[in-house]
């Protein structure tokens, strides 16, 4: 089922990496998805953490990772 969903994004211009997910529950996602939505343009945090997690399987569930992201 993720190569089909994979396969429908590719041809809207995602990049689907299912076998690089880190599958739990983002807890720690959600209060710093908040914060950066006031001082970022609308929709580039998330699109931020969709990428990074999406399609280079990083583990957004980590206070480290979020940091980095929060630098860029």
């Amino acid at each position: 089922m993720g190569d089909q969903v994979a396969n429908m994004a590719k041809q809207i211009g995602l990049e689907y990496n299912f076998h690089k997910l880190f599958p739990k529950i983002l807890l720690m996602v959600t209060s710093p998805l908040g914060l950066c939505q006031n001082n970022t343009p609308a929709g580039q945090s998330e699109e931020t953490l969709f990428k990074s997690y999406f399609t280079h399987g990083k583990n957004i569930d980590t206070s480290a990772t979020l940091m980095q992201l929060g630098r860029k």
